[in-house]
């Protein structure tokens, strides 16, 4: 609710982060000129605390010690200028402006666990893919030069999701408005092989799972073989 009622008409064009470091938390920046800088930040605490007081979540049972340092923040509570922007890929900046848009837009009434978290990772990949390659065949094969299909030892979430993972294909390979604003924040400054590492980071990042690669590589797998099978289904 916060992400859909509070955050998504609040934030406008600015960079959202999901993070469980010192708890599950959401982590923002907005652009604003500097001399409006404290006259904004009063504001925009105001609208948080007031939405989380009328809102409140519920605490979540902390085991110690944690996977971080430092203990987590109190839940339903706003902290400011902890972090300093630190884009490092400033040419993509409108690309993140449009990851962190979808993940108000997609999350925003859900419940933001690791199935839904998944989910959007696997619709934003599909769609840079389909963006560089339309054609399926192309598109699985693109992809297979970025995982090692020598080893099988990772997770698989395809045999263990496989019609789902297929009706995701389906539904990208078959929208054409959202391959358009993929396509408009994704331009063609870079090769597929040189922009997919980045992306891959990016979307992690925004996503709260950066830290973790143990999850990221299943997901690329998983994305692999959906459209190696979707490719070869066509191709009967």
């Amino acid at each position: 609710m916060l992400l859909e009622k509070c955050l998504g008409p609040l934030l406008g064009e600015s960079l959202l982060y999901l993070s469980d470091g010192r708890g599950d938390h959401i982590h923002f920046s907005i652009p604003t000129r500097p001399e409006y800088r404290e006259q904004h930040l009063v504001v925009i605490v105001a609208i948080l605390n007031n939405f989380l007081t009328a809102h409140p979540s519920s605490d979540k049972r902390t085991v110690y010690p944690g996977a971080h340092f430092f203990r987590n923040f109190p839940t339903n509570t706003v902290r400011y200028n902890l972090h300093k922007l630190n884009l490092e890929y400033p040419a993509l900046i409108d690309l993140q402006y449009f990851i962190s848009n979808d993940i108000i837009n997609t999350l925003g009434t859900d419940i933001i666990d690791e199935d839904n978290l998944s989910t959007f990772f696997i619709y934003a990949l599909m769609n840079v893919i389909c963006v560089y390659y339309p054609d399926l065949s192309v598109a699985a094969l693109k992809v297979s030069n970025l995982v090692d299909i020598t080893h099988d030892d990772h997770e698989n979430i395809f045999e263990e999701n496989e019609e789902g993972l297929l009706g995701i294909c389906d539904d990208v390979w078959d929208d054409v408005e959202a391959r358009a604003r993929w396509a408009r924040v994704v331009g063609d400054a870079y090769q597929f092989e040189a922009f997919m590492p980045i992306f891959l980071r990016l979307l992690a990042i925004h996503l709260g799972i950066g830290h973790d690669s143990k999850r990221i590589y299943p997901l690329l797998v998983a994305v692999w073989k959906t459209l190696n099978n979707r490719a070869r289904i066509i191709d009967l």
